[in-house]
């Protein structure tokens, strides 16, 4: 059984680490970002999310925990928002370490998302996932998520970032 486990300081700062350098990457492959800028422009876009870090308010950072495991698989960082829909929780961020991966973890922690979204009164969880990250998208398909908008670009010939 997986829990959710607020992350502690420390854990928030090796979560943090291992977030920047993924979200970097992700940049890369999705934007065919220079690889000099990537993780500036991952890092500017986390602290501007989160002004305050993990303190910021509205956003929760939890470790992902089996019942079988000593240590953390992963962790998850969900955000509260309110819309002309109600309120609904917001999916940052899901990772999972790489040894614990095609285990059934991710599916588990969208599951306890779900648990603690409905716990809270939210009508909805939304996510984004990038276009390349074939994986997630069939973790969230099988969950029941849905696309519900597609941005898609072409880069042009000669056309340099």
């Amino acid at each position: 059984m997986l829990k959710l486990v607020p992350m502690s300081k420390s854990e928030f700062t090796e979560y943090e680490s291992v977030a920047l350098a993924n979200y970097a990457s992700d940049l890369l492959k999705a934007d065919r970002r220079n690889p000099n800028t990537a993780a500036a422009r991952a890092d500017e876009a986390f602290r501007k999310i989160l002004s305050k870090g993990q303190d910021t308010p509205d956003h929760h950072f939890f470790v992902l925990f089996e019942s079988n495991a000593s240590a953390g698989v992963g962790w998850l960082w969900l955000g509260e928002t309110t819309s002309e829909y109600g309120r609904s929780a917001f999916i940052y961020d899901i990772l999972v370490r790489p040894e614990y991966r095609g285990q059934g973890h991710g599916t588990r922690a969208l599951q306890a998302a779900e648990v603690w979204a409905s716990a809270l009164g939210m009508q909805h969880i939304d996510l984004h996932v990038f276009g390349h990250n074939t994986g997630a998208q069939r973790l969230y398909n099988r969950a029941g998520y849905c696309a519900t908008n597609i941005r898609m670009r072409r880069m042009l010939a000669g056309v340099t970032q």
